[in-house]
């Protein structure tokens, strides 16, 4: 199948804010009917339909999971939370290959009041409410890996700014530097891995050749991972959504980026090799190599990376050539895998009768994943849910891709505006943030010459452009709300 343009644009998997400036646009209010229940419509059935997805997310002793409930549409896995710390978290591996369900909203500037820091403060801006947590880094595993160490933030601190304090660098190092100026508030001690959920990571039951990747939580959770990867059970490795050089959509396993290097002392022959450090035990199975596609989307050719390293690798040494002294290991990339290795995808539209309906991910027998888009089948756009306006969370039209244009031959005079071609994929709308959300404003056809700047040039510039017109009511759009299995 061949794949189309919003094929080529979405992300897998991952819900994301994706903002468009705006330069100009009008103050009305648009009348488009309010979005209810009553303004479903039929969504044509398809000629083959996969079974729904498989994994389902279970609550434990404390993690759960958030969904978002659109008005007029199916309910699609959100957050996951950990009830006893009362935060959104998310799973990040650990150096043994475990996973932590670590918060995902923290401090980062963390100082000490004593050289041997160990009392901490933790700075944020000037009148801003600190978050519960501080985050830092730090080295282990023989400097392999950086581990997270979190520390709960509490009461206010006498330092203000200007004063002697002092910083830890991701080895452990101390060193005296002077508060910048911050409200600054005590740190508890650092938390135990023992205060989160961990979890092991594994595939679910699937009826297909493709698996979606589950955590086991120490707390008797099972999480499904919609942010990404696939398990490829045939590979027996992990595959992400990715085009391959042909603009087909295939689940391509995870691969290095190959780099060339002297294969002989006279430094005249080279190998295309994957580089491989002191802290990896084995090479990578793949390589990779990418071009350019339609409308932004990048291509990939995948690559077998040979079991046997390099003997010896050589470098050109201002104009010496020398064998190379390092500990590194350079594995040759081999021959070229075939995308029909792969299993194809494509993005689905679910079928049902709902005003709202979600883009999934298939492999043609099963729907793997969501796809972080919602199909406003009233407005005939895709939608995300995000703030509006007015602070209700609601299904708002993935914004136009804009930039600046000049509507003089000097360019002096500026405007945003979106070039109205293939790559738009269809959209229509203009956003802008505004206090407590988003604004959504229509778009108009801009009739007058547009120019464009190419570095000290001032040029015209080819094809149609679009500009903001009218604002449109929250109303408008679809509300969803947020509830927890």
């Amino acid at each position: 199948m061949a794949s189309s343009t919003r094929a080529l644009l979405s992300k897998a998997f991952l819900i994301t804010v994706l903002a468009a400036p705006l330069g100009c646009g009008g103050d009305s209010i648009g009348d488009l009917p309010d979005a209810t229940v009553s303004d479903a419509t039929s969504v044509p059935d398809a000629d083959t339909t996969p079974v729904a997805a498989v994994c389902s997310s279970t609550p434990g002793t404390r993690l759960t999971r958030e969904f978002i409930e659109p008005a007029a549409g199916a309910r699609q896995e959100f957050d996951i939370v950990d009830s006893e710390l009362g935060e959104v978290c998310s799973f990040l591996v650990e150096a043994d290959g475990s996973y932590t369900c670590y918060p995902e909203s923290f401090e980062s500037l963390i100082r000490f009041q004593d050289a041997a820091c160990t009392s901490a403060i933790v700075g944020v801006s000037v009148g801003a409410v600190p978050k519960a947590f501080a985050r830092a880094r730090r080295l282990s595993d023989g400097a392999c890996f950086l581990g997270r160490h979190f520390r709960r933030v509490g009461m206010p601190s006498a330092v203000t700014g200007g004063q002697t304090v002092f910083s830890q660098d991701t080895t452990g190092t101390c060193s005296q530097v002077t508060a910048p100026t911050r409200d600054y508030y005590l740190a508890g001690p650092e938390l135990p891995i023992s205060s989160f959920v961990t979890a092991t990571r594994g595939a679910s039951n699937a009826p297909s050749r493709l698996a979606t990747a589950a955590f086991a939580g120490s707390d008797g959770s099972s999480m499904c991972d919609f942010t990404g990867s696939l398990v490829d059970t045939n590979l027996a490795a992990e595959c992400s959504p990715g085009f391959g050089a042909d603009s087909e959509l295939y689940c391509l396993p995870s691969a290095r980026n190959p780099t060339d290097v002297f294969n002989n002392a006279g430094c005249t022959d080279q190998t295309s090799v994957v580089v491989v450090d002191r802290c990896e035990d084995d090479p990578p199975a793949y390589a990779r190599t990418t071009e350019p596609l339609t409308c932004g989307a990048t291509g990939t050719t995948v690559q077998a990376v040979t079991s046997m390293a390099l003997a010896q690798r050589f470098v050109d040494s201002g104009g010496s050539c020398v064998a190379d002294s390092g500990t590194d290991l350079f594995f040759p990339v081999g021959e070229t895998v075939v995308n029909s290795e792969f299993v194809s995808l494509s993005n689905e539209l679910e079928v049902g009768g709902e005003r709202l309906t979600r883009t999934l991910l298939s492999d043609g027998q099963t729907f793997l994943g969501f796809q972080g888009l919602w199909r406003d089948t009233v407005l005939e756009t895709d939608c995300q849910f995000r703030a509006a306006v007015d602070g209700s969370f609601r299904c708002l039209p993935e914004p136009l891709s804009s930039g600046l244009f000049f509507t003089n031959a000097t360019c002096t005079t500026g405007i945003q505006l979106a070039l109205n071609d293939s790559c738009q994929d269809g959209r229509s709308h203009f956003t802008a943030n505004a206090p407590l959300g988003r604004r959504v404003l229509s778009s108009a056809p801009h009739p007058d010459p547009v120019f464009v700047r190419s570095g000290a040039d001032c040029n015209p510039a080819n094809g149609s452009f679009l500009v903001p017109s009218f604002e449109l009511a929250p109303s408008s759009f679809v509300e969803g709300t947020i509830s927890e299995l």
